[in-house]
């Protein structure tokens, strides 16, 4: 395919040849960095797929992108505005402040000279059109228990493209990664994220049409996101938070989510179609029901849905003796100075030779010479000890297990602040107060919190 491409770049005059020499160097660059990105986090299958466990999921290739002229009737009939649109649906207009208004009859000399001298500006345009694929970040680490769940979650997106219905919702506390598996899916991937934003004042409205307003205008409306989205092959619709719509917003959804897998719009008193593309999938994120202001998910939805819980990640493990496990850990190594630099199994090696005593494994020689790394690593132990110990008892609080107020998890997002703020700061107990008290508003929580902190370390 590249040779075939390079051959028809030498055909091309010399004034363009240049401009296509570089946007293929561009693209082999981007597949080049792609590959590199899947090898780093060992999601690496086949040719054309992922691998995650045992399964396997497609990354999206996308087609050429074709487009072609289109006239939009305008008021009265006797114009119409004329715009480009493309095979994924996105819209060109060649005067983006006015309409380019044009006869509507496709064979008249003005129409056919005006798309003509638009053309040139079109291709510019869709040329230069980008799909949304989220960044690949840094410090993503696939650990042994995000493997899995990853494995869970690709084979139940392969059914929804295998059978076209059906939503996968991850449900989890706040701040257990629900975001960032689907970014990270859909990055690896090639797909693009279009989220959609769920609260409980949502209404029909948000989910189908968007309302601007101009001064020449005057209000008008745009279709919504949602309604785009299910039009854009290799997407990935996200609902955060689903189950805060109330039961009658999200009853809209239910033809999206079965066989149908279409929405229904009203347009000009009738009910409009709009069928979704057979690439595009649903995901749903929702964190635990005893959240304040949170409806219990519809039930049309739960019905229509596939549900996999994303907790925090195992720390301890219980068999002859303790032993700690490291995915948590592997997640803050990345965003410590002296630790970012270990691949995932050296700091496995080197987590079990200082927190599990295996000082046959042979990380002493990677740790040779550098004893702040061993340091640290004994401050990240500390770090999720604590964290695990907030976590259980804010657990038993909202199960009812213990009297004890604690309506504060203590997420990821406060344990990486606190990974961060170790590379400039010693004082461990120290930074964890700084980070996680001020969070908490409740007098006794906060004082709880402290005297937490200070029993899991009374030596620090």
């Amino acid at each position: 395919m590249v040779t075939s491409f390079k051959a028809k770049i030498l055909r091309l005059p010399p004034e363009l040849r240049e401009q296509e020499e570089k946007r293929l160097e561009i693209l082999l660059s981007s597949r080049k960095t792609d590959i590199e990105h899947r090898e780093e986090l060992g999601a690496v299958g086949e040719a054309g797929e992922l691998s995650f466990g045992n399964a396997t999921f497609p990354i999206y290739k996308e087609p050429p992108r074709l487009w072609q002229p289109k006239l939009l009737p305008m008021k009265g009939g006797m114009y119409a505005d004329l715009v480009f649109v493309d095979s994924q649906g996105t819209i060109f207009h060649p005067d983006p402040e006015h309409p380019t208004a044009v006869s509507p009859d496709l064979e008249d000399e003005r129409t056919k000279r005006i798309i003509e001298e638009s053309k040139q500006k079109a291709e510019e345009y869709f040329k230069g059109v980008k799909r949304r694929v989220p960044d690949f970040d840094e410090h993503w680490r696939i650990t042994g228990y995000h493997m899995a769940k990853l494995e869970e979650i690709a084979e139940t997106l392969n059914l929804q493209l295998d059978n076209h219905r059906g939503v996968l919702i991850l449900q989890g506390e706040a701040g257990t990664g629900k975001n960032v598996l689907v970014d990270m899916l859909a990055n690896l991937s090639n797909r693009e994220v279009i989220p959609i934003l769920c609260n409980e004042n949502s209404v029909k409205e948000d989910l189908t049409y968007e309302f601007y307003y101009d001064p020449e205008k005057g209000t008008y409306k745009l279709p919504s996101k949602l309604v785009e989205g299910i039009q854009k092959p290799g997407t990935i619709i996200l609902f955060d938070e689903i189950n805060a719509l109330k039961p009658g917003i999200a009853k809209m959804l239910n033809s999206l989510f079965d066989y149908r897998r279409r929405i229904y719009l009203p347009e000009g008193g009738r009910e409009k179609e709009l069928i979704t593309d057979p690439s595009v999938l649903f995901v749903g994120t929702m964190n635990p029901q005893n959240y304040a202001g949170v409806n219990r998910l519809s039930p049309e939805v739960k019905s229509r849905a596939r549900v996999v819980d994303i907790e925090y990640p195992p720390f301890e493990e219980v068999g002859g003796r303790t032993q700690y496990q490291s995915n948590e850990a592997e997640m803050l190594a990345a965003y410590m100075d002296n630790l970012e630099g270990l691949k995932q199994k050296e700091f496995r090696l080197c987590w079990d030779y200082v927190v599990n005593r295996d000082t046959t494994n042979g990380a002493d020689i990677i740790l040779q010479g550098n004893p702040q790394m061993e340091t640290d690593i004994r401050r990240v132990y500390d770090v999720i000890r604590v964290a695990n110990r907030l976590r259980e008892m804010y657990g038993a609080y909202q199960t009812g297990d213990s009297n004890e107020p604690m309506d504060f998890p203590t997420s990821l997002r406060e344990v990486i602040d606190i990974a961060l703020e170790m590379n400039h700061r010693q004082g461990l107990k120290g930074i964890m107060k700084r980070v996680i008290v001020p969070k908490i508003d409740d007098r006794r929580q906060k004082r709880l919190v402290e005297q937490t902190i200070d029993a899991v370390m009374p030596n620090e």
